[in-house]
């Protein structure tokens, strides 16, 4: 089902093909900034994305203020904003079963990626916002 509809939004949205990484690992570029991961699961799939560098200056204010939007998927539509493994970057992640037809997934890709754009704004504020504070 994954790969299938994958091929459909490929298509239907003029992307580039996707790249196969291993046997569970599939990405799509949307945009020069944008590379969603799919995992293929058991029950359904992840999808994951970087969203940016993890900011150096008032590390541990940011990462408070994510853990809030990760309660109860409140800020984050039910996704996870996390680590990366090297704990450099930041990622936003979600997990959902296959039962779903070509218009919910695509819906489901929106709706990620909208949030994805949305925390990347917020964190690239957040920076701005910390470097006029030490400066005034």
């Amino acid at each position: 089902m994954l790969r299938e509809h994958l091929d459909t939004f490929t298509k239907q949205f003029e992307l580039g093909p996707y790249i196969k990484e291993g046997t569970s690992f599939i990405i799509i570029e949307i945009d020069s900034e944008t590379k969603l991961i799919f995992e293929e699961l058991d029950s359904g799939f992840r999808i994951s994305a970087k969203i940016i560098l993890l900011p150096a200056d008032k590390r541990e204010d940011l990462l408070m203020v994510l853990m809030s939007a990760n309660f109860i998927g409140q800020g984050t539509g039910g996704s996870t904003i996390s680590l990366d493994s090297e704990e450099k970057f930041l990622t936003l992640s979600a997990t959902f079963t296959y039962d779903m037809n070509y218009k919910a997934f695509t819906e489901l890709i929106e709706d990620f990626v909208n949030y994805l754009d949305y925390w990347k704004a917020e964190i690239i504020r957040y920076q701005k916002q910390n470097e006029q504070s030490i400066f005034s």
